[in-house]
This record gives C-alpha cells, sequence and structure tokens, in this order.
C-alpha cells in the first residue's frame, strides 16, 4: 500500500530560480564547489560497477565532474541537467577530455524526464536531488528510465545537513533562510513505493573552513545551497556581525568557521523484468 505522506510535496521550490542561481555560478563553480567535487569523488568511489558498453546519465550533472571521473570511452553518457547554463560549461569542460568528448546533453527536469522507459543501464547523481519538490516522483522517474537490473547511484544533501547554518540562523532570528530537504526516510520510502530495491545506504560528513561569515555564506550561494524556496531580503550589516559572532563562539576552529555537509549516498537496483 502507498503511504499518503509520501503524495506530499517537501515543500513549494521555483525551480527556475535554482536553474538561474546554478547558471549563473557555473563559470566560476569549479573554483568554488570544492566540497561538491570531494562529494562527487566519494560518490564516484561507491561506484561498484559500471556495464562497459552501456548508456549511463548523469542526473544534475552541473560541470560534468563525476561523468569526468567515471565515463570511460566506450560508455554513452548523457548529461542532464535543469540549468542551460551548466550544462554549457559541462560541455566545454568535457571537450577538453579525449574520453567524454561524445557526450550527450539534454536540459530536462529530474522529476519529468524528457527520456524514453528503460533507456538506461545505470543513472549516477551527485548533490542534486535535493532540490527535488517530490522524493516520489524522482524515484518514479528512475524506475522508468532504468532497465530491468539497471543500477542507481546517489548523492544527495540530508534533511539536517548544515547544522551550523540551522543553528546559526535560528539564534538571530532568521530561520525562513533555512531550506527544506527531503529526510532519508522519506527518500527510502519513495524508493520502495515505486519498486527500487534499496541496496546499499551511507552516510558521509564534509566539513568546510573559512575565514569569516561572508566568505562562508558565498560559498553556500556559490553551490546553490544558499537559494530558498522563496525569495528572502538581503542580510543586514548587524545580522551578519551577530552571525559572525555566534560561528566564532560556537564553531570556529584553528583554520576558520566550521560548516558541515552531511550526505547521504544510496545504491538503489531495478527489479528484474517480471519482478
Amino acid at each position: 500500500m502507498t503511504n499518503l505522506a509520501l503524495q506530499q510535496d517537501i515543500g513549494t521550490i521555483d525551480k527556475s530560480r535554482v536553474a538561474a542561481a546554478f547558471s549563473r555560478s557555473a563559470q566560476n563553480y569549479a573554483e568554488i564547489a570544492l566540497v561538491q567535487r570531494s562529494i562527487a569523488e566519494q560518490l564516484a568511489r561507491q561506484v561498484t560497477v559500471l556495464p562497459i558498453t552501456g548508456r549511463i546519465m548523469d542526473l544534475g550533472c552541473g560541470t560534468g565532474y563525476l561523468t569526468r571521473l567515471l565515463k570511460k570511452p566506450q560508455q554513452q553518457w548523457l548529461c542532464v541537467d535543469l540549468a542551460s547554463g551548466m550544462l554549457e560549461h559541462a560541455s566545454k569542460l568535457n571537450q577538453q577530455c579525449s574520453h567524454t568528448r561524445d557526450c550527450e546533453y539534454l536540459q530536462g527536469d529530474m522529476e519529468a524526464l524528457p527520456i524514453t522507459e528503460n533507456l538506461l543501464d545505470t543513472i549516477v547523481s551527485s548533490m542534486a536531488l535535493q532540490w527535488a519538490q517530490s522524493p516520489q516522483r524522482v524515484c518514479a522517474e528512475l524506475k522508468r528510465t532504468l532497465k530491468p537490473q539497471g543500477q542507481a547511484y546517489l548523492a544527495i544533501l540530508r534533511h539536517d545537513a548544515l547544522p551550523e547554518l540551522r543553528q546559526g540562523w535560528q539564534s538571530i532570528g532568521q530561520s525562513k533562510r533555512v531550506n527544506q530537504f527531503a529526510t532519508r526516510h522519506q527518500w527510502l520510502s519513495a524508493a520502495h513505493s515505486v519498486g527500487l530495491k534499496t541496496a546499499a545506504v551511507k552516510q558521509h560528513d564534509f566539513v568546510t573552513e573559512h575565514t569569516d561569515i561572508r566568505t562562508l555564506l558565498h560559498s553556500i550561494r556559490g553551490i546553490g545551497a544558499g537559494v530558498t524556496r522563496s525569495p528572502q531580503l538581503p542580510l543586514k550589516r548587524n545580522d551578519l556581525h551577530s552571525l559572525q559572532r555566534w560561528w566564532q563562539q560556537n564553531h570556529a576552529r584553528e583554520n576558520g568557521l566550521q560548516l558541515t555537509y552531511s550526505v547521504d549516498f544510496y545504491h538503489f537496483q531495478q527489479q528484474s523484468a517480471g519482478a
């Protein structure tokens, strides 16, 4: 029986704002998003097998870093992203590598992919699916587009990620600046409800350090995590000073202000035909 709670959206999100934010940051993304690269590298280590001549999709490909980590010359890769600017930048970077010059690119929404059924052998996705409005719709699309016995390897920002940021906003009365992401239970329930098998799920934390509150917030905006589900008024200078003091008192380390990215790594499997 389908849990009615799965039908509920995580919260209204303006995907055009998200796409525009990522498109704007595309050119400087590789320099800013060092934590994104670390997360993609961890996901790549957890990809246990890729078909030698299969068709593979990088969903929410961003600059294509995960594609360049994993792709072998004989494989067919489809890079999909909601942000056209990211796709353009990924194409330019992939053209510089001999093994990724033949990638295909497609602008598309993870919850309504413009892809035919049973097309893909493997789906990989790093730090994109947390932007889904409905985990169940995403999982239904994974199920629909994967071939029988297909695999999905996903790195998704947890609902309790960036705990220092959440606590900091709350300390200055700005809790509305915090995004609401789906929980692990919601992702696992969504996968189960559509018939995907959970092969593995693990949590890894990635800690970054920043010289001051402005550079910390800039790093978050740079990777899109600062895009809230509704527009926010600019911060006042006094708010920044208060946030800086709070961080220094609670989460300052030798090399700067600490920020923790908590990420769940999922391995889902498509059922065999007729299962």
